[in-house]
């Protein structure tokens, strides 16, 4: 009868120990898919870094000309304010001159 008990022990064990494997083999599948899904999504997420960059890198550049180029027009408009204020000064000169021209033709007039 002891002998029957150990045996039907070892049966037991055996079983426990069959289902325990193909538990952690179950559960080793199941960690290599989550890894293998983890590294795909890495993977995906460096490609996405990447052309997030080069996004970055040509707007950047177009920033920066486009800088240059309000620099550019930003000197371009002080000089055409310099020039329409030296014509405003002479204009206002040519018509003191005229007026001043009216008055002595006026002058003569009389």
């Amino acid at each position: 009868e002891e002998r029957e008990q150990l045996l039907a022990e070892i049966m037991f064990l055996t079983k426990s120990f069959e289902e325990l494997q193909t538990e952690l083999t179950t559960n080793a599948e199941m960690i290599e898919d989550c890894i293998q899904s983890f590294e795909k999504e890495a993977e995906e997420k460096d490609a996405r870094i990447l052309t997030l960059e080069s996004q970055l890198n040509n707007a950047n550049e177009k920033i920066g000309t486009l800088e240059s180029r309000v620099d550019e027009l930003t000197i371009e408009l002080e000089r055409e304010r310099s020039i329409n204020a030296n014509l405003t000064a002479t204009v206002s000169e040519l018509q003191n001159e005229l007026e001043l021209a009216r008055t002595n033709a006026e002058g003569y007039d009389d």
